[in-house]
């Protein structure tokens, strides 16, 4: 009988600490992971008069996003507002802007994990794009190469109507690393060319 409550009382225990891990790890993705400016709940902007939408995809990705000491949460379901350079988390059904103090984020847009999106800050390049900024890693190294995937609203008329609609329109940049330095590239053949033939 002593034995049974003995382990009893060790299962009891293994229970407590277990939930106590969760909680604290819980905590924890709050506290280094949301934004807390906008009392914590991220609000959708309503672009209802704007044709298209902000977002790399409509869809809740899954995603990983890593602290700064090297550790990370996965299995997260996020969004990325192109519009506005963020990242938003469903955290049980409610959406929270990730802080930007989240050095990077990865995001799978399908169901193959090999197949990944690598978003990174830190790369202070201009006044537009500061340290705070994400911009998607397309090879690093030597030779890094990054892309700003941004949208902007543009307004535009119809054939036959002189009416101005708005609508987002992708105007992504690239930069590649050259000499200690990044340069702002275009996406063709040439340019790329020009710019690593600059040693």
């Amino acid at each position: 009988m002593k034995k049974v409550n003995l382990a009893l009382f060790f299962f009891a225990l293994y229970i407590f600490s277990f939930s106590q891990t969760v909680d604290m790890t819980s905590r924890r993705f709050f506290d280094q992971i949301f934004d807390y400016s906008n009392n914590k709940e991220f609000v959708a902007a309503q672009y209802t008069d704007i044709k298209g939408s902000p977002y790399f995809s409509e869809k809740w990705l899954k995603g990983k996003v890593f602290l700064n000491d090297h550790s990370w949460f996965d299995n997260l379901e996020i969004k990325f507002d192109q519009y506005n350079n963020s990242f938003i988390v469903n955290w049980h059904d409610t959406a929270f802007q990730i802080s930007s103090a989240v050095k990077q984020i990865v995001l799978y847009p399908g169901s193959d994990t090999l197949n990944r999106l690598v978003f990174k800050n830190g790369y202070a390049l201009n006044e537009k794009i500061t340290a705070k900024t994400y911009l998607e890693v397309l090879a690093e190294g030597k030779r890094s190469f990054l892309k700003y995937a941004k949208k902007e609203i543009d307004d535009y008329t119809e054939y036959g109507d002189a009416t101005k609609y708005k609508r987002f329109e992708e105007v992504d940049r690239y930069f590649i690393f050259v000499n200690g330095n990044f340069r702002e590239t275009a996406l063709n053949k040439k340019s790329l060319q020009d710019v690593l033939a600059d040693k």
